[in-house]
């Protein structure tokens, strides 16, 4: 009678440590089904999928759903698909390193079939890129030579079956899958969408100390790290000048103290010498102004107020002189003067 007694017990005890373990199991399952994404600025039901997330596109606070940005006579076709640091490169390969580079934090792509032609679709890309800088970075740098510029639409262009733009935070491609009205029609609506969303794009100060008549417009790029080729030279702005029928890249940089400043202009000068380029004397009305020669083509660089400037590969050193003279003269009008 005692052994049967002792099995019963241990009968019991196995079954409540049981019950236990499953109530665990249940708890667990819960915790992880009611997992608070807001936490990490996210909001959306996700589905982990060959290492991208599937859902909305809803990110918290002030952003799109995607499924909102469906235009006219497209219907939603795909889940969003969300790529982080991690798994970015699985989208787009090639690109991931300007982007990560860049400040990228999160894309968010999804599709938008036509309602009947069913080869006509839309894939939207959607970068967070932290700030408007670093996306104006990315959609400068990348800026396709095709593509028109939007008269309604600040910071966005349009090719044969794109249009591409930067607003807010975001870098955003709107790629079809061919040319046409169709397609052309529809991405307008997007961008509309978003730029209705987002609201206007913040001006660029410093861009406008580079205004003036020889001004190539929507000629700007930013580049956040590395222009020229220069390791450490970072948030430089470039634009193209026309001057006498030719166009020349100008650059500027700051606004930063007067140490700061020589910094910049020893460390480039010493660089484009290290590549193989030669001062010349140059007789500028731009005080201390240095010019290179570098393999028949012509590097200046200079103070102008706050702000370093110069000019990039012009094609002759009179043309490097003369639009040196106009940027310079630019940037000290914009500014009030030195």
């Amino acid at each position: 009678m005692i052994r049967d007694h002792s099995i019963k017990r241990e009968t019991i005890i196995g079954a409540f440590i049981l019950a236990a373990l499953a109530l665990v199991a249940v708890a667990i399952l819960l915790k992880q089904a009611h997992y608070n994404l807001s936490e990490y600025g996210l909001e959306y039901k996700e589905i982990s999928t060959g290492g991208k997330t599937v859902g909305t596109g809803k990110k918290h606070g002030d952003t799109f759903d995607t499924a909102t940005l469906v235009p006219a006579g497209f219907r939603v076709y795909t889940d969003a698909e969300i790529y982080d640091a991690v798994t970015l490169y699985e989208k787009i390969d090639g690109k991931a390193p300007l982007y990560l580079s860049s400040g990228f934090r999160e894309l968010v792509t999804r599709r938008y079939m036509h309602t009947v032609q069913k080869g006509l679709w839309i894939e939207i890309f959607l970068y967070d890129m932290g700030s408007f800088n670093n996306a104006f970075s990315v959609y400068s740098q990348q800026k396709r030579a095709d593509g028109v510029s939007r008269p309604d639409v600040q910071y966005c262009y349009t090719t044969e079956n794109s249009e591409v733009m930067a607003a807010g935070a975001y870098y955003i491609e709107i790629n079809g899958s061919q040319g046409g009205a169709i397609i052309k029609d529809a991405a307008a609506e997007i961008s509309r969408k978003i730029r209705d969303t987002l609201g206007a794009a913040r001006s660029i100060n410093v861009l406008d100390y580079l205004k003036c008549a020889e001004l190539v417009p929507q000629s700007e790029i930013y580049y956040l790290n590395d222009a020229f080729g220069m390791e450490g030279f970072s948030r430089v702005y470039s634009a193209k000048f026309l001057v006498d029928g030719v166009t020349t890249t100008v650059f500027i940089s700051g606004p930063n103290d007067y140490n700061k400043r020589q910094a910049v202009i020893k460390n480039y000068t010493g660089f484009l010498v290290n590549e193989g380029a030669v001062a010349e004397k140059n007789g500028s009305s731009v005080k201390d102004m240095t010019l290179l020669n570098f393999d028949e083509s012509y590097e200046t660089i200079f103070h102008a107020g706050d702000f370093v400037a110069g000019v990039h590969e012009a094609d002759t050193k009179d043309r490097a002189i003369k639009v040196s003279e106009i940027l310079y003269n630019a940037i000290r009008k914009n500014s009030g003067g030195e």
